[in-house]
């Protein structure tokens, strides 16, 4: 049985890759936690082969204790390892996403894993003229995922906006060593997605006032640095002479990817709390808490 420690375990993409694997009788799944008596932590102990461990990302000794102690168990050393990090939300300082998506590689690699994914985002590469942001979530995954790359153990970079991860990275990582995998499943002009959204949930892509959204624009900095990432992106796909697809036709041929459509089918049956993951609110975006 290979002890795979999911790191994000009470997330969305944690949680999809435990309940992706707890089935299987192949692995065993360490779902890692700061507080394991929270309810999100206690609705994993339902599933099979999972158990729960505290643990710290920020205290590297602590990780190095973990890795420790399933070594000098039963079911053995750690084989693999899934990272899906917090949100630090819009404008939030990043710093300590970066020190834990550091601290989590650097002792995989004094363990030799042999396999380790970190689920980053889609993103372009930067302009040497405008390097993303200090401390914020941008800058802080391409520098985990620079620091990743340099260590000598097999890894692998899933960047999706997606709420799930693929479980046959797990079951296939040599297919998937040392590979940068953007992922996205097709490429939708504005028209093609509201089109697509009203066929699935029958109703028009929610929107708001142009005055409300202009308001914000100008009173939260963090919503300018973000519309001006997407502008940046936006230009460079012009520039690139292949034009940029986000990898799309190599995405699909490793995994059966959900489509715009099928999403807001989702979408449409989700409660209101499922849809608003990170609690924003417009008084937040407003006041810049947000």
């Amino acid at each position: 049985m290979k002890v795979i420690l999911v790191a994000g375990a009470t997330g969305q993409q944690g949680g999809s890759v435990i309940r992706a694997l707890s089935d299987s009788e192949n692995y065993l799944c360490l779902a890692l936690t700061r507080n394991p008596d929270s309810s999100k932590a206690l609705k994993l102990k339902s599933f099979k082969n999972v158990e729960l461990v505290a643990g710290d990302l920020n205290d590297i000794q602590q990780l190095r204790s973990i890795f420790e102690n399933a070594k000098s168990s039963p079911t053995g050393a750690i084989w693999g390892v899934f990272v899906a990090l917090e949100y630090p939300g819009l404008g939030g300082n990043a710093e300590g996403e970066e020190r834990q998506g550091k601290n989590l590689a650097t002792v995989a690699h004094e363990f030799q894993v042999q396999s380790y994914i970190y689920t980053s985002s889609c993103l372009l590469p930067f302009p040497d003229n405008k390097p993303p942001i200090p401390k914020t979530t941008r800058h802080s995954k391409l520098s985990i995922e620079s620091h990743i790359s340099s260590l000598d153990m097999p890894w692998t970079l899933w960047k999706t906006l997606a709420d799930s991860a693929e479980p046959s990275l797990m079951q296939n990582p040599l297919k998937f060593n040392h590979k940068i995998i953007d992922v996205a499943n097709a490429g939708l002009t504005q028209q093609d997605r509201n089109e697509t959204f009203l066929k699935a949930a029958g109703y028009d892509i929610p929107s708001a006032p142009s005055f409300i959204i202009t308001s914000i624009y100008w009173m939260n900095i963090h919503v300018q640095n973000m519309i001006g990432d997407f502008v940046q992106s936006d230009d460079l796909r012009k520039l690139d002479p292949r034009g940029y697809d986000a990898n799309i036709q190599e995405g699909k041929s490793h995994m059966k990817l959900v489509s715009f459509e099928e999403w807001a089918r989702r979408l449409n049956r989700n409660a209101d709390g499922d849809i608003n993951e990170h609690g924003v609110t417009l008084w937040g975006l407003l006041t810049r808490r947000t």
